[in-house]
């Protein structure tokens, strides 16, 4: 054992001591959540658009068709982490690294309270208001619930709610207070698009309650919320992901660091697919901001009607934003100024 836990700790990594970082390690964290968040999008986009369905989905059908439990549970976790790491990072203007250390996430919760007139953590006191404490309780347990017992989880509505309606807008609270003290330069560059979307702000422009869930059909509203939310989390995916693959202005890829300007090297590629029999149109990508957003457009016969019908769907070859018509088109959400899809079969 000893051994062991020498040879590991002879190899450990000390931020701050072996390299110095341009924001705090909880951001890290955060980093980690909206990942893990947002692709729970992706790999349930082709159901997506079912999920939708309140009144005629159980909670069986939601769990087991539209639900990507292990994204969801690194999400929850992470979140968790975040505000653990954050509040601990306070506290240490109040307590010593082990006092902090020692404190479960309840404890910390109540360290903070008790420590409001702090110069430094006055600034964060809106993390033990209510509503905000209620919300933080809650990812507590939860967190909890699904580390201690693997079988539970939460469902792709209920992770939805809980992150749009409830964390989000905390953590940009969070975002904002770290740019005013000058604990961050600036906002995060990973969640605002080369278009100019901000991914966390757009999502906090997305309201709804939960009474809407059990009166559905009273109007389009939720609907088209949870349609928005899907979208610009396939886009938050990309925006983080992009950013970690290549430099601001694409002329330098971190994987592939002996091929200059790669963009033009996917721009050529996607000038091939004029080629592909479902091909239908190139625009400028919103997320990455490359030529190389390829439209296609797929005909075929419906079983049912015995109609000429079709499916459309996008993929960037330079970011891999990927995106289907089965939730509508990004314009009609604001996300882009033109129609991305075919409107019918002769379009």
């Amino acid at each position: 054992m000893d051994e062991l836990r020498n040879f590991l700790l002879n190899h450990e990594v000390r931020m701050g001591e072996d390299f110095q970082r341009s924001h705090p390690v909880y951001y890290d964290a955060l980093d980690s959540a909206l990942l893990h968040y947002f692709s729970t999008f992706r790999t349930r986009k082709t159901t997506a658009h079912l999920s939708l369905d309140i009144e005629n989905n159980s909670r069986e059908a939601l769990a087991f068709n539209y639900t990507d439990v292990f994204n969801t549970r690194d999400c929850i976790n992470s979140c968790h982490n975040f505000f653990e790491l954050l509040i601990k990072s306070l506290l240490l203007n109040v307590r010593t690294a082990n006092e902090a250390r020692r404190l479960n996430f309840a404890g910390k919760l109540n360290c903070l309270s008790e420590n409001i007139e702090n110069e430094i953590i006055k600034d964060y006191t809106f993390l033990i208001d209510d509503p905000f404490l209620v919300v933080l309780n809650e990812l507590n347990r939860l967190r909890n619930d699904m580390t201690h017992d693997v079988s539970k989880s939460i469902n792709i509505h209920g992770l939805d709610f809980l992150m749009s309606q409830r964390l989000i807008p905390i953590i940009l609270k969070v975002i904002k207070a770290d740019i005013t003290l000058g604990t961050i330069p600036k906002y995060p560059i990973n969640l605002v698009t080369h278009s100019g979307i901000n991914i966390l702000e757009f999502i906090s422009s997305i309201d709804y309650g939960i009474e809407e869930y059990s009166k559905p059909k009273s109007s389009g509203h939720l609907f088209m919320q949870l349609g928005a939310l899907a979208h610009i989390k396939e886009i938050g995916r990309v925006c983080i992901q992009n950013t970690l693959k290549v430099t601001d202005d694409h002329s330098y890829s971190w994987y592939d660091n002996d091929y200059e300007k790669p963009h033009l090297r996917d721009q050529a590629f996607v000038e091939l697919e004029r080629k592909n029999k479902c091909f239908h149109s190139i625009h400028k990508c919103y997320c990455c901001g490359v030529k190389s957003l390829v439209v296609y457009k797929k005909v075929f016969n419906d079983f049912f009607t015995e109609k000429d019908t079709f499916v459309s769907w996008a993929n960037c070859y330079s970011c891999n934003y990927n995106i289907k018509n089965n939730l509508g088109d990004p314009c009609i959400f604001g996300l882009i100024p033109f129609e991305l899809f075919p409107e019918s079969v002769e379009d």
